[in-house]
């Protein structure tokens, strides 16, 4: 045990986050816990050390343990990038897991079902809301409109609040009507177990989100009518995204350009990694 975060001073900082509203509570009890293991297993102080131990045994949530640091460095330390450089903290989220192809939703699908959390995961999936957000999702935020489920986020990541256009499936219609909610005290807890259950099946609970992004795109720019750069900001807007470039560089994937305004949009052709966006054919804003 190196003790390398300050614990106490973190707590307090965290605390403060929270209750100036600049951080939402389910977030900050992660962060805490993230140190905290890191204060016991990290080998030694080094930068690159720490991106190594996080690249090995956190590849999946790797970059909640980047954005930990970084919270610490700018909220505790008051110096950013004094523990984790900058290009390797770069080199933790390009580890993030690529967006499944076809045959792969297929799989995740039949993985899904009959799943102990298979309601939790299908809004996942077809909501896009993180796992900690399911966890916390209330009854009274579900709400039909014209026919149209939608699911209002409370407190989500960074303590922002937003509205989310749920995809139609006819299973999740029928089911979320029988939604129970989850005492705020056992929320982590029940992150936790989804989380587990994810992965006894052999799928990441983020990618469903990714499947979201893609599936929304494409009902937004092809079925809707919107725009390209209409539909991207629209499902950034959903997703929780401040930038609509972590939408279109990790969510809906494929070759990154930038336009003459100087805005990136997706080719949707394979980028470097090989990886594609699911559905979309071009995405340039005319």
């Amino acid at each position: 045990m190196i003790n390398f975060f300050d614990l106490y001073k973190a707590r307090d900082a965290l605390r403060k986050s929270v209750e100036d509203g600049k951080l939402a509570k389910n977030t900050a009890e992660c962060y805490y816990k993230f140190l905290k293991v890191m204060n016991k297993q990290l080998p030694s102080t080094k930068s690159e050390d720490i991106m190594n131990w996080i690249k090995e045994n956190h590849k999946s949530g790797g970059e909640m343990y980047a954005s930990a640091i970084r919270y610490y460095e700018v909220h505790v330390l008051k110096r950013p990038g004094a523990i984790l450089y900058p290009s390797h903290r770069m080199q933790i989220r390009n580890t993030r897991e690529a967006t499944p192809l076809k045959k792969s939703v297929k799989a995740y699908n039949a993985n899904i079902s009959g799943s102990k959390y298979e309601l939790e995961f299908r809004i996942m999936q077809y909501a896009g809301l993180r796992v900690s957000e399911v966890a916390a999702l209330k009854r009274k935020d579900i709400m039909f409109k014209n026919g149209e489920l939608y699911i209002r986020v409370r407190n989500g990541k960074g303590g922002k609040s937003r509205m989310v256009r749920v995809l139609p499936n006819r299973w999740l219609y029928k089911n979320i009507r029988n939604w129970q909610d989850c005492p705020d005290k056992d929320v982590e807890k029940y992150t936790e177990r989804m989380q587990r259950e994810a992965d006894r099946n052999n799928f990441n609970c983020h990618a469903l989100r990714k499947i979201y992004a893609q599936a929304m795109y494409w009902t937004l720019w092809k079925t809707d009518g919107y725009k390209k750069k209409e539909a991207i900001q629209m499902v950034a807007d959903y997703l929780g995204h401040s930038s609509t470039y972590v939408t279109t560089h990790y969510y809906l994937m494929g070759e990154e350009k930038k336009n003459k305004r100087g805005e990136f949009y997706n080719t949707g052709k394979a980028n470097g990694k090989g990886e594609r966006n699911l559905y979309a054919k071009e995405v340039k804003d005319e």
